[in-house]
């Protein structure tokens, strides 16, 4: 397993949790791996173009038959959900992640809005639940 992060704060906590992992720091955006099975994104909120070229390299580091998975904040969570980045630039649907991957053979498993339930202080004293909503996708390259 390789994990990647900017983060050096991120890499040292992976690392106290999970040492077996190789860790690496380096920018999603112009990392190349090659050979692997699954590639995962999670949360990484990046501009359009940041944001292509971290999915594209992710995609094509796999195998033939490999997986691309990746989460994260949906452009509808603006007005329709709770919490994560309030910059659009970085928002994103699951349309956009597949056409980022314009013109790998994939196949597309998966792309879609996903709700995800949040709780929240009520002010009160208790706890409220609200929806979230994130931009799944997974695919298979061919």
């Amino acid at each position: 397993v390789t994990a990647l992060d900017f983060s050096q704060v991120a890499l040292d906590k992976g690392a106290a949790i999970a040492p077996e992992i190789n860790w690496l720091r380096t920018d999603a955006t112009t990392w190349r791996g090659s050979d692997y099975d699954l590639t995962l994104i999670a949360y990484l909120q990046l501009p359009a173009d940041q944001r292509r070229a971290a999915n594209r390299n992710a995609v094509e580091s796999l195998r033939r038959g490999g997986t691309f998975l990746l989460i994260a904040h949906d452009s509808s969570n603006l007005s329709e959900g709770t919490g994560g980045p309030q910059d659009p630039d970085v928002l994103m649907s699951a349309e956009d992640v597949v056409a980022d991957l314009e013109g790998i053979e994939i196949d597309v498993v998966r792309a879609e809005r996903v709700p995800r339930t949040v709780t929240a202080d009520d002010g009160h004293g208790g706890e409220i639940t609200q929806t979230a909503w994130d931009c799944l996708v997974r695919v298979t390259r061919r």
